[in-house]
């Protein structure tokens, strides 16, 4: 079971985790865009996954272990290869371009939340916490 999945199943408040959990984009990412690209963006958004030139090659693209093996067997012509490689590929774009629309990456309320984490409290300035609150609609008395 992924990280992700497991850290949101237990019973705990997990609303100051999430938006640190939006690395999960990056971890798809990193199966098939060279690290070096997702790293070089400061904001997962503005990763250029859908270049050729920023994925990996075939050799170190995000498939298990025994579809590599399969692949590198005489039984498989080198048309298939690609063709299989290739679909891989637009598997991994579609679903990271799925999820850059569909997960919240960049909503301030979820990185204000981060202060709702134990590790984080003391380290978290007042005003973040009173702006979240102004942001939430915070109503005195």
């Amino acid at each position: 079971m992924c990280y992700t999945c497991y850290i949101f199943q237990n019973g705990d408040a997990m609303a100051g985790h999430l938006h640190e959990e939006m690395r999960v984009i990056r971890t798809v990412m990193s199966k098939f865009v060279k690290m070096h690209v997702i790293k070089s963006a400061a904001d997962v958004t503005k990763v250029d996954y859908a270049t050729r030139h920023n994925q990996h090659d075939d050799d170190n693209i995000g498939v298990g272990q025994d579809a590599r093996n399969y692949m590198k067997s005489d039984d498989v012509t080198s048309q298939t290869k690609a063709n299989f490689f290739s679909k891989v590929r637009a598997f991994y774009m579609e679903m990271t371009e799925k999820m850059l629309s569909k997960f919240p990456v960049n909503n301030p309320i979820l990185k204000s939340l981060g202060f709702l984490r134990p590790e984080l409290r003391d380290s978290t300035p007042a005003k973040s916490v009173c702006d979240l609150a102004v942001r939430l609609g915070s109503r005195d008395g």
